[in-house]
């Protein structure tokens, strides 16, 4: 079987990934998010509120039957507030850098000393990053930097794993601007907290926007032959 251990499958690209998967029966969802709307003999619901710390320190990876390929993607994520720094609420700041920045770095840490042992079975890490992580655009401080943040975390994991010669596949994609409510938000903020917004308005009125659903298929075609996943950090 395939194990797909996935964040944030209630909406956007997660529950897009979670519906194509769950199409081939040789594949099984671990759905981890607040809320399900899923159900399916092969996808597992495992509520857990990412911003939470003491939920993340309680969180414990399944015991898995024959597994031939197990997939942790790391896609949960939130914009916190499209504000300038200084204008932000101080807990606004934490509760987003926790679900950004320090859930996927926890998830990661837990899925390598769960699955470590055995390098008969292929591994893949997937954190799903973002161009705000290269690019400073204003009003989106806790974005881009949970972002460039979990780049960094992605390319020093993979250089571990490749010094102990273990069996993960570590990467990190930017699937583009996706017609997620994400972007709702994006078009709903301030201009004088994001200068670029009309950019975004734009690629949406444009229909320039990438659907979930292409963007997971292409997420899961990578996975499945990562002889194609030639670089740590990418995008689609």
């Amino acid at each position: 079987m395939r194990y797909w251990i996935i964040t944030g499958t209630s909406k956007g690209l997660g529950k897009a990934l979670a519906e194509i998967l769950l199409k081939d029966s040789n594949n099984v969802v671990f759905g981890i998010s607040r809320t399900n709307t899923f159900d399916h003999p092969n996808f597992h619901f495992i509520k857990t509120d990412l911003s939470d710390v003491n939920q993340l320190l309680d969180f414990q990876f399944p015991d898995l039957i024959f597994p031939e390929l197990i997939v942790l993607i790391n896609n949960a994520a939130t914009l916190g507030a499209i504000k300038y720094t200084g204008d932000l609420e101080n807990s606004t700041i934490i509760n987003a850098q926790t679900l950004n920045t320090i859930a996927p770095h926890v998830l990661m840490n837990g899925f390598i000393k769960k699955y470590h042992d055995d390098n008969e079975i292929s591994k893949v890490i997937l954190n799903i990053t973002s161009g705000a992580a290269s690019s400073p655009y204003d009003g989106w401080s806790i974005y881009g930097s949970g972002k460039a943040a979990m780049d960094m975390i992605t390319q020093i994991a993979a250089k571990e794993t490749e010094l102990r010669k273990q069996n993960f596949k570590i990467v990190a994609i930017s699937p583009g601007v996706m017609d997620t409510g994400m972007q709702n938000q994006v078009r709903n903020a301030e201009p004088d907290h994001f200068s670029r917004l009309a950019k975004f308005e734009n690629l949406a009125s444009e229909n320039k926007l990438v659907s979930p659903s292409i963007a997971a298929e292409k997420l899961i075609d990578l996975i499945l032959n990562p002889y194609l996943l030639t670089e740590t950090i990418s995008r689609l």
